[in-house]
């Protein structure tokens, strides 16, 4: 599953780094109101035709950051930077799905991905089935795992709801860093929790 994450809750972010060394950092906070379904408009549009939900700039980011989107995942989305770290992929690729940008899904996506596919018509129809089957709720990153320069490993939770059933996932995801740009390349499931009775 090649999924970001979303999350409502305190969690101890763990720095694990090379040579053994962990470092804990204080608790973080994602919080933000529930991600709502914009109405797609015709200026929504992507330049492949893709109608997309991306929220307006100064809209909360669906990546929890508490950052307008503009200044957040959005500069990412239209290309005008490219995420400078693992978490900043990650965080991006969660607000990708929330805004139903299955372009920016696939660039992302490393080769090596088992998800990878050369036939991008039918990869890109799933994205979209998949977007259009959730809605995207919060993004936790639960530990940041660094075994080298170019490979870093983030377990991270993410909460999705589906008409009024509410799930969430913990999965501990691969990124490389390959030519100077950050992949997604691997994921590994680790649980699966049905809160719709929480």
């Amino acid at each position: 599953m090649n999924v970001a994450t979303s999350f409502v809750f305190r969690v101890p972010l763990v720095v694990s780094h090379p040579g053994g060394s962990t470092a804990h950092s204080r608790c973080l906070l994602f919080r933000r109101p529930p991600y709502r379904r914009r109405k797609i408009t015709p200026a929504s549009l992507q330049e492949d035709g893709t109608e997309s939900r991306s929220p307006n700039d100064d809209d909360d980011c669906p990546c929890g950051s508490r950052r307008g989107y503009g200044r957040c995942c959005g500069r990412f989305h239209r290309g005008i930077a490219t995420p400078r770290t693992a978490v900043e992929l990650l965080r991006a690729r969660f607000s990708a799905y929330a805004a139903r940008l299955p372009l920016y899904i696939m660039k992302t996506t490393h080769i090596r991905n088992e998800d990878y596919s050369a036939d991008r018509k039918a990869w890109k129809r799933s994205i979209l089935e998949f977007c259009d089957r959730y809605s995207f709720r919060a993004l936790a990153l639960l530990e940041t795992r660094i075994v080298g320069p170019t490979t870093t490993y983030l377990l991270f939770r993410a909460s999705l709801s589906n008409r009024g059933r509410f799930l969430s996932f913990i999965e501990n995801g691969k990124f490389v860093l390959d030519r100077g740009t950050w992949y997604y390349i691997a994921g590994k499931l680790v649980s699966v929790e049905d809160e719709s009775n929480f």
